[in-house]
């Protein structure tokens, strides 16, 4: 288990992981919403956005921070990450509105892309704190 972790923590992997994800969530995120699960759970859609944007920002981070073991870069990669992360929210939202049928562009999905964004730099603020990492 120790060794799949370390193996995984790599920044080869890491960014193989961080592509793989990015590309799977812009599948779901074009996907028509006939095809996606239905809830009865009020603003869940937001939720998921949240969730989805905290991985993700989450994700990149600890790939720029691992690839940048002297730290040098890493605050100018940090707004990198919460750049594209947000922007990343924007454009899914304009082609969602632009190239699907059952979607529309929704300013609160932006709202809740670029918090689940900042959640993530927070939650890797504290791990990264707590575990000296």
């Amino acid at each position: 288990m120790t060794q799949l972790i370390k193996r995984l923590s790599e920044p080869k992997s890491l960014v193989f992981v961080g592509i793989l994800y990015t590309v799977f969530i812009t599948i779901i995120f074009l996907m028509p919403t006939q095809d996606l699960p239905k809830s009865n759970v009020e603003w869940a859609d937001k939720i998921i956005h949240i969730t989805i944007h905290t991985v993700l920002s989450l994700l990149w981070l600890l790939y720029f921070y691992v690839h940048d073991k002297k730290g040098t870069n890493f605050r100018k990669q940090i707004i990198w990450v919460l750049t594209f992360c947000v922007v990343y929210g924007i454009i899914i939202e304009i082609l969602q509105q632009v190239f699907t049928a059952s979607r529309t562009a929704d300013i609160l999905d932006v709202c809740a892309n670029a918090i689940g964004t900042f959640l993530g730099l927070a939650l890797f603020w504290s791990v990264k704190n707590k575990f000296k990492i």
